[in-house]
């Protein structure tokens, strides 16, 4: 007896399978795609360096405001981008004009993104109201250019915003103020920006590998809250999923960890490595070849041990890369600055912007921002040793196996769901049948 002996003949197989199918094809495409697609529009973190070095005009415009802190730039489908910015000026208070007039500037970007390169201008207006004891307004105004001076990738991005502003205002030319003279300055300023990329924003590059082939790393450890990414074909960055000490990392894996967690993953070789919280991580290649990690974001502690069968490991950086032959060692990735540490042996480290490389040995650290490397310095391998000892024994304390219950829910539901329907129908053919049977 098997489930097709319940269909009658009449019925026919396709005209009965045909209906389930539907319902099959329709729980798979529509309650996923509710339930697990996540499309956020597509952003890009702008982070402006500290610059001090402003022209006065460029003070008193209210510009100030414009490069300071962080811009979530969204880009369009078609790679458009708009920007605008409403900037107050704080060099007067409302009681200084006759009618108590408000203070406020409009800046304006338009550009385009096209393969990790951004292009766009700007603009910008500001106009004071003559103000009480003071005759006449002034007004400023600026234009200039915005682009990357480094493509945005994975792990880094970097670019200006350039131009000129103008300050026109009117000045008494004589102590007895009747005369005036009408006056424009002009300053040009530079400010450079960085994009702190991660892998939670859409413009994070995920790799087109066909295959998914199996890294062969596993997790040692799991606190709080960790994700992993498959960055294959078709799949995409923003796709988290929740880790645990049994998810199998693939080559091209995006790995996070998140406020107050933490990880550890090993290879076959025993290399470890040693994930801070907000530290994101991909693995780049296949185990039988030259291992290959980047470091998009955060803290990283490396124990490498291939140096007994004469292997060598490369970890990309935003502004560097680290190679390495059997060594102990910490990476750091934060706010577009690439730095090295090295606990034991000794590390190449290469700045992507000039090509440069030194040595960095035991007790030695050395940074690399967009400018090329930063000259070598001391640290002490004890109090760093110390910090990531014990984020080690919390992790232990607090490791977890992590938890894959929303998708095993919705899983369970849509099997459910499909089992219920199956056997709903089976009953109304079994009814169906048993009554024809009995007439």
């Amino acid at each position: 007896m098997t489930f097709f002996n319940f269909i009658p003949k009449e019925i026919g197989l396709k005209k009965f399978l045909f209906p389930i199918f539907c319902v099959v094809l329709a729980l798979i495409v529509l309650f996923p795609t509710s339930a697990f697609a996540s499309s956020p529009p597509s952003s890009i973190v702008i982070k402006f360096n500290v610059n001090s070095n402003h022209p006065t005009i460029y003070d008193k415009s209210g510009m100030l405001f414009v490069s300071t802190g962080k811009w979530d730039l969204k880009i369009n489908g078609d790679g458009s981008f708009t920007k605008t910015i409403s900037i107050p000026n704080n060099n007067f208070s409302a009681d200084q004009f006759a009618n108590g007039a408000p203070e406020e500037g409009t800046f304006t970007l338009n550009g385009n993104y096209n393969k990790g390169n951004l292009t766009g201008e700007w603009t910008f207006e500001l106009n004071i109201p003559a103000r009480k004891g003071w005759n006449f307004p002034d007004s400023y105004t600026g234009k200039g250019t915005f682009y990357t001076t480094q493509p945005i990738t994975e792990f880094s991005g970097a670019g200006v915003l350039e131009g000129e502003v103008s300050r026109s205002y009117t000045k008494w030319t004589d102590v007895n103020m009747k005369s005036t003279t009408a006056l424009t300055e002009t300053a040009n300023f530079k400010d450079t920006w960085v994009t702190p990329v991660s892998c939670t924003e859409v413009i994070c590059g995920c790799g087109e590998l066909p295959d998914a082939a199996d890294s062969m790393a596993r997790f040692n450890s799991v606190t709080g809250e960790v994700s992993v990414a498959h960055c294959n074909a078709g799949e995409k960055a923003q796709d988290w999923t929740p880790a645990t000490p049994k998810t199998k990392l693939l080559v091209g894996d995006h790995v996070s960890t998140g406020e107050e967690s933490s990880a550890i993953f090993q290879f076959l070789d025993m290399t470890t490595f040693q994930m801070k919280p907000d530290t994101e991580v991909i693995i780049k290649s296949p185990p039988e070849q030259e291992t290959k990690m980047g470091l998009v974001a955060g803290h990283l502690w490396i124990n490498f041990k291939k140096m007994v069968t004469n292997g060598t490991m490369e970890v990309e950086m935003g502004q560097a890369v680290a190679g390495i032959k059997g060594t102990t060692l910490v990476l750091e990735q934060d706010d577009g600055i690439s730095t090295l540490k090295v606990i034991e042996g000794t590390v190449v480290f290469t700045s992507k912007a000039t090509g440069n490389s030194i040595e960095v040995n035991a007790g030695e650290q050395v940074s690399s921002n967009s400018d090329g490397l930063t000259p070598v310095q001391k640290f002490d391998i004890a109090s760093e040793s110390a910090a990531w000892k014990t984020l080690d024994e919390i992790s232990k304390s607090k490791s977890s196996s992590g938890s894959a219950l929303p998708a095993l829910a919705v899983g369970a539901i849509c099997a459910i769901a499909v089992l219920g329907f199956l056997v709903i129908v089976i009953a109304v053919i079994v009814f169906i049948k048993r009554k024809k049977t009995v007439k």
